[in-house]
């Protein structure tokens, strides 16, 4: 896994949406079954892609060229 993606594309094919279910993923240790194997992530019960999806991770950075200008 890279430190960053690039993702370009026309406009409403679901961009943001993959990127925020990648860092969701990549943010989020798997739950471990009964017997400690890990298992699937759920992302439904994840606190850490509560705060990705609501804009307030801080290692998740978000950037809209349209709205914001380069740093």
């Amino acid at each position: 896994m890279a430190h960053a993606y690039l993702i370009t594309g026309p406009e409403k094919v679901g961009k943001r949406t993959l990127a925020l279910d990648m860092a969701c993923m990549v943010n989020t240790e798997p739950v471990a079954d009964m017997f400690g194997q890990s298992t699937d992530i759920d992302l439904s019960k994840s606190h850490q892609a509560e705060r990705i999806r609501a804009g307030i991770h801080s290692d998740v950075e978000v950037i809209d060229p349209a709205t914001e200008l380069p740093k």
